[in-house]
C-alpha cells in the first residue's frame, strides 16, 4: 500500500469521497486504478463502440446522481495484447499493444521521409488507435521521427516506445529497419500495418479474476496503489449475476481492512421477500461493511446510483450527515415486476437488506439505510449505515495520517505527536456534529499511547449515537505495520488520562 501522509499533517475533517469500480471493460489499462470524472473520460480510456459495457452503465448512474470521482480498475482475464509485425529483409520487428484485449484497434505506418541516406537503420513510425474494427476514425496518434532499429543507438525504437501510450517493442528483430508500409500494388507513399488481433474474443472474468492476486496486484488488489477508498462496487460481467460466496467474503475482508464499504447486489437465489428473510435468518453472511438491496436491481447500475448519491451528499455536508433513515431518492430507470408491501419493506430492513421501490419515471427509492449487520446479533449500531460510514471515515483518517509512524523511531515524542493530532481531530469532529456528547470523555475518549520496544498501542472510542456509548478501537504500530482492532461498542468507559 502507498505511504500515508507525512508527520505534522493534520487529519482532515472533510475530504472527497472516493468510489472505486472493478470489472471488465472493452479496452484500456488492466489492473491499474484510473481516476475519471465523467463518462466521457471513461469512454476515452476504456470504451469501444464495438462493445458497450456494464461498467459504463454503472458510471452513468454514478455521475447522474452527483458522483464526482470514480476510480476504475479494468479486469481482463487471459487477454493477450494485439501484435503488429513489421517485416525487415531478415525477419520481423514485433510491436505489442500496451493494453491487452482484442478491441485495442491499432495500426502503424513506416516511412523514410527526410531520413539521410547514410542512416540506413533509421525510419519514421506513426501509430494510430482507431475507433473500432470497421471504423477508420483516428482516436489517438503518436509520431516517432527518425528512430533506429539498432539497439546499440541512443534513438533505438524500443527506447522511444517507452514514451508511447499505445505500443511497446516485443521483439527487436535483426537490427534492420522495417520495410515501408506500402499500399497494395504501390511503389511509393505509405499505407498501414494493422494489429493482428491475437487477443481473440473477450472473455468474461470469473470471481477469481475480479478478486485477483494480492502478490501480483491484480483485480481488487490493484486498489493497493491508492492511499484510501471509501466505496467499492465490483461489477459482474452479466446482468443477474452476483458475486459467489468466496469472492464476497474476500471482498468484504478487503473492505474491512481498508475501512471501506462494499455495495453489492443480492444473490440470484433471492426471488421473493421470504427467500431473503429465510437466508438472513440462517445468517451465513453478515457484515457492517456490506450494503445490499432487494429486489435484484436489473442491470445492477442502481449500485452506481447509490454510490453517486452518497458521494454527492458527502460533498454537500459531511459523511456523518449524509445518510438518514429516510428513503434515498435515486435517478435510475428501473422497472420491477415484484411489488413490495409495507410489511415486506419493514421486514427486509430488519434483516439488513435495503428494499427498492419505484418512485416514478426514471426514479427509484432505496429504503432503510442499513448494512448487512442489521439484526445479526452484532452491535445494533453497526447495522445503521449513517453510523458505520461515520466510524469508517474517522478511522480511515487516523490510520492514513499516522502511517508516518512506521518510518519514525516510534519513541515517546512521536507517540505524543500522534496523540495530540488525534485529540485535535476529535475536537473538530465534535464541533462539526459528528460525535454526540459534551466533550472529551463523553463524546469521545483517547487513551495515551502505551509504548514498548518497537511497538505502540493507542485506544480510542467514538460516541456516535449516545453520549458515553463508544465504538472503540485499538491502533497498533509494530513491525512496519499499522493494525486496527475493533473492540466493539462499550458503554460508560472511563475517560483516558
Amino acid at each position: 500500500m502507498v505511504e500515508g501522509a507525512p508527520a505534522g499533517a493534520p487529519i482532515e475533517l472533510y475530504r472527497e469521497t472516493v468510489a472505486a469500480f472493478i470489472g471488465p471493460t472493452p479496452r484500456g489499462p488492466a489492473d491499474m486504478p484510473v481516476a475519471v470524472r465523467s463518462v466521457g473520460e471513461y469512454l476515452q480510456r476504456f470504451g469501444s463502440p464495438d462493445k458497450p459495457s456494464r461498467l459504463e452503465q454503472y458510471l452513468t448512474r454514478f455521475f447522474d446522481n452527483g458522483g464526482t470521482l470514480a476510480v476504475v480498475v479494468r479486469v481482463c482475464p487471459t487477454c493477450r495484447p494485439n501484435e503488429i509485425h513489421l517485416p525487415t529483409a531478415s525477419g520481423d520487428i514485433i510491436l505489442e499493444a500496451l493494453h491487452p484485449g482484442p478491441l485495442e484497434h491499432l495500426r502503424v505506418a513506416v516511412d523514410y521521409d527526410q531520413i539521410p541516406l547514410d542512416a540506413d537503420s533509421h525510419f519514421n513510425l506513426t501509430i494510430h488507435r482507431l475507433a473500432g474494427s470497421n471504423q477508420r476514425m483516428v482516436i489517438e496518434q503518436e509520431i516517432f521521427p527518425a528512430v533506429s532499429a539498432d539497439p546499440e543507438t541512443a534513438d533505438f525504437v524500443g527506447h522511444a516506445l517507452l514514451r508511447s501510450a499505445l505500443l511497446r517493442l516485443r521483439e527487436e528483430g535483426p537490427g534492420e529497419r522495417p520495410q515501408l508500409t506500402l499500399g497494395s500494388g504501390a511503389s511509393t507513399g505509405s499505407d498501414y500495418v494493422y494489429a493482428d488481433g491475437v487477443g481473440g474474443t473477450p472473455q468474461s472474468p470469473s470471481d477469481y479474476d475480479l478478486i485477483g492476486s494480492i502478490s501480483e496486484g491484480t483485480g481488487l488488489y490493484a486498489l493497493e496503489q491508492l492511499p484510501r477508498i471509501d466505496l467499492l462496487c465490483i461489477v459482474p460481467p452479466e446482468p443477474g449475476r452476483s458475486l459467489g460466496p468466496v469472492a464476497l467474503f474476500a471482498a468484504e475482508r478487503y473492505c474491512r481492512e481498508r475501512h471501506a464499504l462494499l455495495l453489492t447486489g443480492p444473490p440470484a437465489s433471492w426471488q421473493l421477500p421470504c427467500d431473503v428473510l429465510a437466508d438472513q435468518q440462517r445468517r451465513e453472511f453478515a457484515s457492517p461493511n456490506v450494503v445490499t438491496c432487494f429486489p435484484a436491481p436489473g442491470d445492477g447500475s442502481v449500485l452506481g446510483a447509490l454510490a453517486g448519491a452518497l458521494v454527492s451528499r458527502d460533498a454537500a455536508g459531511a459523511v456523518w450527515s449524509s445518510v438518514t433513515s429516510e428513503p434515498l431518492n435515486l435517478r435510475c430507470p428501473w422497472q420491477s415486476q415484484l411489488k413490495l408491501h409495507d410489511s415486506d419493506v419493514s421486514a427486509l430492513i430488519r434483516a439488513g437488506v435495503n428494499p427498492l421501490t419505484v418512485a416514478g419515471p426514471g426514479r427509484i427509492q432505496l429504503h432503510g439505510g442499513v448494512t448487512m449487520a442489521r439484526g445479526s446479533g452484532l452491535p445494533p449500531e453497526w447495522g445503521e449505515l449513517r453510523w458505520r460510514r461515520t466510524a469508517l471515515f474517522i478511522v480511515a483518517g487516523i490510520v492514513h495520517k499516522s502511517r508516518w509512524m512506521l518510518f519514525s523511531d516510534m519513541g515517546t515524542d512521536d507517540a505524543m505527536e500522534l496523540y495530540d493530532k488525534a485529540q485535535n481531530f476529535f475536537r473538530g469532529l465534535h464541533a462539526a456534529g459528528a460525535l454526540v456528547g459534551n466533550g472529551s470523555g463523553d463524546a469521545w475518549f483517547l487513551r495515551r499511547p502505551l509504548i514498548s520496544e518497537g511497538r505502540i498501542d493507542m485506544d480510542f472510542g467514538l460516541a456516535l449515537r449516545r453520549p458515553g456509548e463508544f465504538d472503540s478501537y485499538r491502533l497498533t504500530w509494530v513491525g512496519g505495520v499499522c493494525k486496527l482492532r475493533e473492540l466493539g461498542w462499550q458503554p460508560a468507559l472511563a475517560t483516558a488520562s
